[in-house]
Parts: C-alpha cells; structure tokens; sequence
C-alpha cells in the first residue's frame, strides 16, 4: 500500500515532525549500524550500505550519492534504495545521482515533491534516460520524477513492457503528455498505485496490456478519459478509486472479474462487457449498462439509479431492458440503443457525454448510413458531478417520445437554454434544484399538446424568457411556472388557443406578457400577484377572461387589448389595479363598447388609437456569411421586415458556442476556430428567424493586409504550393497560409 507518510495529505506544520518518525521506523526495524552523510541516513552492514531516509533540510539541491560510505575505518558499498527512503516535501531537492553499485531500488522509494532528475551511473540493473529510470533494457519503466519536465513521448518508449509500481506516482505531466497519455503497443502491465496522484487526464491503453495493479490511477483527480486495453481480465481493487472527474467508463468483454474499483468516483455511465462473471462494488454508475446474457455474481448489492440488461431475468433494482442492447451506438457524444423491433428502426437516448455544449436530440439520427428514429430520452441520460460539472449549455429536445423524469443526474451542470421541438410527446423534469443555471425556455410552435409530467417545475429556475408555441397540458392541479420570482418576459405564439387558470399566479418578477391571436381564454388567476407586470398585449381572439386573472398587477402601465369586441370579464378580473397608472389601449371604433363594458369600465384612461398588432414578417442579415478571429468580435447588421412590426425585438443564439458566441445586442465573438450559425428569432411570437453563417478563423497576430499584386508565392500550412505571381487571396479556401512576398519576406495569414 502507499504509505500514510504521503506528506500531501497533512498541513505543511507537521511534516517535519511526520519525516522523523519515518526515520524512526525505519531504524527501529534496522539491524546494523546506522550513519548520516550529507543529510542522507544509511544502514551498514556486513560491507554494504543502504540509504534508509533522508533528513530534508541538510539535503543539497542536487546530491550525488557515493558509492562507499567509510565508517570507523571500514568500507561500505551502496548496494539498496529502500522504499519511501527519499520522502521529501519542500520541493528543494531537484536531482539525485544514484552510483552504479546500487543493485536494488525498492518501489516507491522517491516519494519526494519536486523532483526533476534521477541520474543513474553505469550500471547492469539500471538505465537513466534524460533523468527518467528504467530497466537497464529499458523494459521496465521503475521512476519518472513527479517534477519532471516535459512533453516528449519518450516518457514512454516503444520496448517498455512494464510501468512499475508508483513508477508516475504525484507526476505533474505537462502539455501533450498530461492531455493524453497514450501508450505503445507492447505494454503488458501497469504497476500498483503506478499513477496514484498524477495529473494525468486521459489514458489510452494498447489491447497488449493483460494486467493493472492495485489502485493503479488512485486519486488521478484530473483523470477524465481512459480507454481500457481489450485484453485485461480484471479491474483490481481501487484503481479508479477517487478519480472525481472520471465521467464514463467502458469495461471491455475480456474483463471477467470487477473488484471494488471505483470507490468515490461518481460516474455518470459505465459499460460492463458481456464477459464479467463477478462483481465486488456496489456502486459503479448512475447508469449502467450490462451487455452480458446472464446476470453476474454480485459480491454486494447494486445501487446504480437505473440499470440497462439484455433480458427480464435480471434481478436488478431500477432495470430497463432492451434486447438490442448490445447494438448500441454514439453520435457526437450521445449514445443510443435501438428498441426490442429492429424493423422500426427506432432507438432512445441513454447518455450524453459532460463535455457537449450544445446538445441537439432531434426527431432522427443516421448511423452508418442507417437513419434511426428518437424515441425517448431516458432518465439520468445527462451527467455532471460537483469536481466535474457537465458543458451543457443549451439542450434542444426534438425526438419523438417522452422526455423523461430525472433526465439530468444531478445539478452539477450549465444549463441555460431548454428547447421543446414539435415532435417531443411529454416532459419530466429533472428534479428540485437541477436547472439552477435555467435563463430561457422555449416551446416550439406546435399543432400537438405537449403534456407536462406530474414533477415538472420551474419555481426555483432563474427564467428570464419563456416563448410557448403550443397549448401545454398539466398532470397536476398547479402550473409548472407558478411562483417563479425571475421570469421577465413571458410570449406565447399563435398555436396557443388558452392560457389555464393559475398558470403563471404569483410569478413576481414578470414585466412583460404577449399573447398570440389565436388565444380564445385566460383562465382565472392566470397572473395573479404578478406584481412586477407593466406591459400586457392580449391578442384579437380573447373572447373571456376568468376571475382574478390579472388580480394584485397593481403595476400595469400598458395593456392592449386588440379584439375589437371587448371580452367577457368574470367578477374581479382587475382587481387592485391602478387605474390612476395604467392605459387601456383599444383598436379603433371601439372606444364606447369597451367603456360599456363589464371590468373594463373601470378604466379611467382608454384611448383608441392603439396601432394594429403587426407581426414580424421577415429578419435579413445585411451579410449571410460573416469572419471573425479567434477572441475578436463584431456586431451583426439585421433588418426587421415590415418597418411597422409593433415589436422588433430580437432573441439571439449560437448554434454552436464552442466556435462562436452571440450576446442579447448581436454582438457575436469568436471562441475557437470552425463554423456555426447565429440565429436571430423574432420576440412576437410570429416565429420568424434569420440565419447567419459564423466563420471563426485563427488569430495568428498578423496585422498585414496583403493585396492581389503583392503575393509571389502562397504556400498552405502544411507547405504545398497553391499559387505564384499575383494570387487573389478571396479565391483561397478559409484557413492559414503562409505567403512569400516580392521583398522575399514571408508571413503568415489567416483567411
């Protein structure tokens, strides 16, 4: 095991005190005579020395060990390293020089902070390469400082057979070898605790890889991907134990035994391959998937949240069964699994990697060529985890089923825009606390009801923007909006036909509701105690408004209401409304009969000369396409058709903000090279939108615009020839290139 002695884990004040008694221990135990030379304390006996700890204050930067230790006129050879002998903490001690008589290095024997080299003399045991130790063949890779500085992949080279134990223990890696730690083909084993506390983040195993040790990744805390070599047969206790960030995990079918692996890893989704026969954990996903025909040996009970099986003879809590489940199949970082008839071609959602920003479920999906209907998006089919939240940014479901309840794991997420498309049947909600992050939630326009699930809320959502496009109908009794403190603007478009009693009572935060034309009803108490609400339109076909709709909206400064026959009010529809504060706007030649008429009478200010409601008809980009550089920004032009729109307000978004982002005034900026498109939707609800192409290209620093004549030689960034003489660079794909001009200069450009 690693020793408790591992001084990150105790404050800086008690590790001088923790190195002493490590060097008590190791004199209680030793049976020779015990010496100190320059701060490093050895064992002599019988003419050999071993090096037992190190007193880390005498230590010099760089120390180079003899290879005789004399004492009392004798001569003592260094023959042996023990284990955790160089048990350093301050980060002072940056290289050793191990002598070549030195036969024996026991595992762990650098537990040190800081360390940047071990040199190794001439030696037939042991091989130092550029302060790395290895094996004199170079099959066993025994220590790599945990300071070592580097990206190269000789870390690892191709003849290694065998990382030792705690051979990367505490690595700080840097760069490309941090990134992805991938292996060569030949490696047959990774130690115990080989990477314990390393920074590494993803690991790539070759399939020659036939056995990991013990707690080989313990507390790899940045640790977020590793594909595991399809020759292993067994995950041993603890190696993956605390790797927080670790999200998924595929076991390949070789593995036959899972020991108690993933203590306190918190994976969102873990496939088990048809092979394993036994388990020991009890907890190893939220969800889980099992692709073996028969259930394994289950050492302890399973708590997984929901567990995927090819059958019904599973005796497994929480189980969904789906006999194709070993067709399984991903698409930009969602996985699907068709249902039991393989002749529908349909499949539902089981996962959504933590790193998609935008996930876009839509009503199809092709693989291999094979276009697939969605059905369902499954329960916990989002992840996230609090040392790891999920990316999600903006969630479109588009699919042709349910979405379920407690589709989002946890509320470890970035969630801000929700879009429900025509094809999604019902909704569930996620949870208490979930969305906390929630600014805006969209229901397309739709022909079809979309139904709520009995547990959706947005009470405690931070909404600002909500646009419904179809009638939505309830489980409950209340309204999944009611009591939302945040909601400000509040548009319904023209598939909507009532608004239900109580829908948005109490929502305190709302200013500003507008209703499509084809809204026949507002139920009773619909915005009651709406108290923050200035800006009402009711549209031309409200023909009845219940009791108390718009009670306790003292706060009213413009209502419109565009139906030229007043509607019908029940008793109290405007109660404690300020009638000193707000206008009632009414379409001309309607003046009297809204003044005759019941609760409307008692507006002391009406006018008539309300324009008509004009919808967005049109939204032109002054430009279809668009550049920007990475980290730059412009504002994009846009054109409101017709002149006389009555509201021209605009919604922006990204479809992909990983390459471009849009804020509320157009201003859209570069993220990262690629493309996307911005769309721009009308706020009246006429469902109106504009497109424009984002083309994000490399910020390369070059200021120099180049015209056509200057040009001698344009050549790509991979150094092929693409031009001579006089090259019209507008002609060139999008990309960098490097140009030689006439002065026999060259630069580089992004175009």
């Amino acid at each position: 095991m690693r020793s408790l002695l591992n001084y990150e884990n105790y404050p800086a004040v008690m590790r001088p005190l923790l190195a002493a008694i490590a060097m008590l221990f190791a004199c209680a135990g030793a049976s020779g005579e015990q010496v100190t030379v320059e701060g490093v304390n050895y064992e002599l006996e019988n003419g050999s020395a071993e090096v037992v700890s190190v007193n880390e204050a005498e230590l010099p930067q760089d120390l180079v060990l003899p290879d005789t230790i004399r004492h009392n006129g004798g001569k003592y050879a260094l023959k042996k390293l023990r284990a955790e002998s160089f048990t350093t903490s301050d980060g002072l001690l940056q290289s050793v020089t191990i002598p070549g008589t030195v036969t024996e290095i026991e595992e762990n024997a650098f537990c040190t902070t800081g360390l940047k080299r071990i040199n190794m003399a001439l030696s037939d045991v042991y091989l130092s390469v550029d302060g790395v130790l290895f094996s004199r063949d170079m099959k066993v890779l025994y220590r790599c400082p945990d300071a070592y500085e580097t990206s190269e992949r000789y870390l690892m080279p191709d003849c290694v057979e065998e990382i030792a134990s705690y051979a990367l223990a505490d690595c700080k890696f840097q760069g490309e070898m941090r990134d992805c730690f991938e292996m060569f083909d030949g490696l047959k084993k990774i130690g115990d605790f080989a990477f314990v506390s390393s920074n590494v983040v993803s690991v790539k195993m070759p399939d020659s890889v036939t056995t990991l040790g013990e707690r080989c990744f313990l507390s790899c805390k940045d640790l977020a991907s590793v594909k595991l070599s399809e020759s292993l047969t067994e995950l041993p206790d603890g190696c993956f134990d605390y790797c927080s960030r670790l999200a998924s995990l595929v076991v390949p079918a070789s593995v036959t035994k899972l020991g108690d692996f993933c203590k306190r890893t918190m994976m969102d989704y873990m496939v088990i391959g048809k092979g394993v026969a036994t388990v020991s954990p009890g907890w190893l996903a939220t969800a889980v998937v099992w692709q073996g025909k028969t259930q394994p040996e289950m050492q302890n009970a399973i708590y997984s949240f929901i567990n995927y099986v090819p059958n019904d003879s599973w005796d497994l809590k929480s189980k969904r069964v789906y006999k194709n489940i070993h067709n399984m199949f991903e698409v930009d970082g969602v996985v699907y699994v068709p249902t039991d008839n393989l002749v529908d071609r349909t499949c539902d959602v089981v996962y959504v990697d933590r790193d998609v920003e935008t996930v876009n479920l839509g009503p199809t999906v092709t693989y291999e060529g094979v276009e697939m209907t969605v059905r369902n998006v499954n329960s916990y089919a989002f992840g996230g985890r609090q040392d790891k939240p999920a990316n999600y940014n903006i969630v479109y479901f588009d699919n042709a089923g349910q979405v379920e309840d407690d589709m989002f794991g946890s509320s470890w997420n970035n969630v801000e825009q929700i879009s429900v498309g025509p094809n999604v049947t019902g909704l569930g909600w996620p949870g208490s606390g979930i969305l906390h992050r929630l600014l805006a939630f969209y229901v397309q326009d739709r022909d079809d009801v979309l139904r709520f699930g009995s547990n959706v809320d947005f009470s405690s959502c931070p909404l600002v923007h909500v646009y419904i496009g179809g009638n939505i109908s309830y489980a409950g009794t209340a309204s999944a909006f009611q009591g939302n403190a945040t909601l400000s603007d509040l548009m319904f478009g023209e598939k909507v036909t009532q608004i239900q009693a109580n829908e948005f009572r109490n929502c305190s935060g709302l200013t500003t509701v507008m209703t499509g034309d084809n809204i026949s009803s507002i139920g009773e108490g619909a915005f009651s105690g709406c108290s923050s609400l200035q800006h009402v339109e009711l549209g031309t076909a409200v023909q009845s408004i219940g009791t108390g709709a718009f009670a306790d909206c003292a706060n009213v400064e413009y209502l419109a209401s565009c139906n030229p026959v007043p509607p019908a009010c029940a008793a109290g529809v405007f109660d404690d409304f300020n009638v000193w504060k707000c206008t009632l706007h009414v379409p001309g030649g309607s003046l009297e009969a809204y003044k005759a008429a019941d609760e409307w009478e008692n507006f002391y200010k009406v006018t008539d000369d309300m324009p008509v409601s004009v919808k967005v008809e049109a939204i032109n980009f002054a430009e279809e396409e668009v550049q920007v550089m990475e980290g730059g920004g412009m504002m994009l032009e846009v054109t409101v058709l017709p002149e006389n729109a009555s509201l021209k307000k605009l919604n922006w978004r990204s479809t992909d903000t990983s390459i471009a982002t849009v804020d509320e005034n157009g201003v859209v900026r570069g993220v990262h090279y690629g493309e996307c498109n911005i769309v721009a939707t009308a706020a009246d609800g006429s469902g109106v939108s504009g497109v424009c192409h984002v083309i994000v290209n490399i910020n390369t620093g070059v200021d120099d615009v180049f015209g056509d004549d200057a040009a001698v030689e344009v050549y790509t960034i991979t150094g092929a020839l693409v031009g001579r003489g006089a090259v019209d660079l507008s002609s060139l794909a999008h990309g960098v290139y490097i140009i030689r001009t006439a002065d026999g200069s060259t630069r580089k450009v992004a175009l």
